[in-house]
């Protein structure tokens, strides 16, 4: 027969499975799985220049094959993006590989147009998460020239991450500072957020794949260039 002091120390020990549990995640919320392998080395206002991220430049069209798997079905197609009118617009056309336009759009640092996007795409939250992707591709989610950023590093000081507030959540970015390049991008990431990640490959002047990914949509991309200029 289990005793009265018996049941006190067993609720006592559940309870310290408990805290022990919430600790665990609480800790591994506060490091992005991205940066595993990292230190934290505190806060800190960076200049935005040190992120690395990928971004086009002004005078050239880019143009990327497509494809896109959403639930098992994919799709296939074709991406042009430019800067226009003295590089503060970027303009972005999606078509399919028989040259139909799906979505054109154009972003500049505060706004985002779509002058054709899919009927059953024009909803706001579908809309509002097309853009941050969007958006994030092109290195264009972080504004301004400074930020406030949770800083991590490895060891040999070869690896940086950071973690940025902005209008979609936290956004983390790897960086390989030998290559001098954002090598993962997370956008979006929290509880409450669709996080985006974004894998940028193997480049000097741009990415030879960028990977995108919506675990939480079950819906990836994959963009690689064709010849540009």
């Amino acid at each position: 027969m289990t005793t009265y002091s018996e049941k006190i120390g067993s609720k006592k020990a559940t309870a310290n499975i408990l805290m022990a549990t919430m600790f665990a995640l609480v800790f591994c919320a506060c490091t992005p799985t991205i940066f595993s392998g990292l230190d934290k080395n505190g806060k800190a206002e960076i200049d935005v220049n040190r992120l690395h991220q990928f971004k086009l430049r002004a005078q050239r069209t880019y143009t990327y094959n497509v494809e896109m798997v959403a639930r098992g079905e994919t799709i296939n197609g074709i991406m042009a993006a430019r800067y226009t009118k003295d590089n503060d617009e970027l303009r972005i056309v999606l078509t399919t590989v028989f040259g139909v336009t799906m979505i054109d759009a154009v972003i500049t640092s505060d706004s985002m147009t779509f002058y054709k996007c899919p009927e059953q795409m024009k909803q706001k939250i579908i809309l509002a998460v097309l853009q941050k992707d969007l958006r994030s591709i092109f290195g264009l989610n972080i504004q301004g020239s400074k930020a406030e950023a949770k800083i991590y590093s490895n060891s040999d000081k070869s690896r940086y991450g950071y973690t940025i507030k902005n209008e979609y959540g936290n956004t983390n970015i790897l960086t390989d500072e030998k290559k001098k390049k954002a090598v993962v991008v997370e956008c979006g990431s929290g509880i409450k957020s669709s996080t985006t990640r974004f894998d940028y490959e193997d480049y000097a002047i741009e990415p030879s794949c960028i990977r995108l990914t919506h675990e939480k949509l079950g819906v990836s991309m994959k963009l690689w260039p064709m010849k540009n200029q």
